[in-house]
């Protein structure tokens, strides 16, 4: 239910983000991840313990939880806020 990009120079300007992480650029409505409050424009900067610098990256997590039937743990930022989300997969 997201859509993710590469955070570049000009996003992390654009959101006063200097360090890494991950820009969701999408939020499909009625998804998992729409019920759980997330928006365009929010970074993610951990799935789980490991800390994500490319949407690869958070796939890769993504499908490690998957795999151990486990609910996908995020770290995301918005604005000065950071704040964890746990999303259930199918």
């Amino acid at each position: 239910g997201l859509r993710l990009a590469p955070l570049n120079e000009e996003a992390r300007t654009a959101l006063g983000h200097q360090g890494e992480g991950v820009l969701v650029e999408e939020v499909m409505p009625s998804s998992p991840a729409a019920r759980k409050g997330l928006r365009a424009g929010d970074i993610i900067l951990k799935v789980g313990n490991a800390t994500v610098t490319s949407p690869e990256d958070v796939i890769e997590e993504v499908k490690k939880m998957k795999s151990k039937e486990k609910p996908v743990l995020l770290l995301v930022q918005r604005k000065n806020n950071q704040r964890y989300v746990a999303l259930k997969t199918a």
